[in-house]
């Protein structure tokens, strides 16, 4: 730009007027209008825009404009402006208004999911899922984890199939809580692998070892029995069978009435009782009460039984041999308390033969020996 020239100028061209910007982000800006008067007004209106544009750019310290130009240069091909980069920082390096330990957290999560309500077994399972991550980086902060590192600990646990899904979703909700009470900027769990496809369909015990299972509950745990027997004769859910009375067992009309107040989907739903869960049951019937499953009686079976157990089993073996044997899946859906039959469809179907189901409908218990096939 010339030195002593007052920008823009304006000159004839020919048959045109020119209005000449100068240079303007490096680039020499010149507009043509047909007559001097369109040519004065684009000019009046670029010196206005000069004007104020210097006036706001020395409203700025010489270090600061310093800065604005250095920031500039750096950014340049990385597809930020100033403006998109000072959002960047404000977004991630902000200071936190909060920086509360895990262990923290965790306490207030579970409170929060209480004074809204969430069933106790869902506040429960985020007490125990939650827990065990908290258990193992005790006294970190919540914005101090990376994706990597929760990856490289769901490795080293071998967290894997549901277990694996359960454990990230239990994250995600942790770390969302955590950047809702400004503890976090971002949550790691985002981006943990889901487990394939192969790995999340559900897994069945053997009709073998739901006796072998049955058999150990019945000769060192006998008030455990009903708990495994409707847990793989009826596929109520952890939290339904925690929560159900003996009152809720019809044994006349062969139905089992699970409450809302337990029940997933917060509906009352009747499961029919089959007649080995009957002959199961009735050794142990109450008139009212809950069914027994004291955590500590109930893993010790499963330890002495040496079944390898398997999360979620016997609600899964349920519906895998409910399917096989009534080849129904709207019927099995029914009991589960699923809507859509397409989901007993797609995770049971085939997991086991109809030679298995009949067989495992037909475990009894037996008075002396325990449960045999019959």
């Amino acid at each position: 730009m010339s030195k002593g020239k007052t920008w823009p100028q304006i000159r004839r061209r020919g048959r045109s007027w020119q209005v000449d910007c100068g240079f303007i982000a490096g680039k020499r800006v010149q507009v043509s209008f047909k007559t001097r008067a369109e040519a004065e007004a684009e000019g009046a209106r670029r010196r206005g825009e000069r004007k104020a544009e210097g006036d706001s750019a020395y409203a700025l310290s010489p270090p600061q404009r310093q800065q604005a130009l250095r920031a500039l240069e750096i950014l340049t091909g990385s597809g930020y402006d100033l403006v998109g980069a000072a959002e960047y920082v404000r977004d991630h390096a902000a200071p936190l208004s909060a920086r509360r330990t895990i262990d923290e957290l965790l306490s207030d999560y579970a409170t929060t999911k209480e004074a809204a309500g969430r069933r106790p077994m869902t506040v429960k399972s985020i007490r125990y899922r939650c827990g065990r991550f908290v258990e193992a980086f005790k006294g970190r902060t919540a914005d101090s984890f990376s994706t990597e590192e929760l990856e490289t600990w769901f490795t080293r646990e071998k967290f894997k199939g549901e277990t694996r899904a359960g454990m990230r979703r239990a994250l995600l909700g942790f770390f969302n809580h955590a950047i809702k009470r400004k503890a976090a900027r971002a949550n790691p769990a985002n981006d943990l692998e889901r487990p394939s496809r192969d790995d999340e369909l559900p897994d069945a015990f053997t009709v073998d070892e739901v006796r072998k299972i049955l058999t150990t509950a019945a000769t060192i745990e006998p008030h455990t029995v009903p708990y495994y027997a409707i847990g793989f004769f009826a596929g109520l859910r952890t939290a339904e069978l925690d929560g159900l009375d003996w009152r809720e067992i019809d044994f006349e009309n062969k139905t089992i009435k699970v409450l809302p107040a337990t029940a997933k989907k917060r509906r009352t739903r009747f499961v029919d009782m089959a007649d080995n869960l009957i002959a199961w049951l009735r050794q142990h019937r109450k008139t009212q009460g809950p069914i027994d499953g004291h955590r500590h009686d109930v893993d010790r079976v499963r330890r002495k039984s040496g079944v390898e157990w398997k999360p979620n089993g016997m609600r899964h073996s349920f519906a895998s041999y409910h399917l096989a044997m009534h080849e129904n899946a709207a019927k099995t859906a029914l009991q589960l308390g699923h809507r859509r039959q397409e989901i007993v469809f797609d995770h049971y179907r085939q997991l086991v033969r109809k030679s298995d189901a009949e067989k495992y409908w037909t475990v009894y218990p037996d008075m002396s020996t325990g449960p045999r096939l019959s």
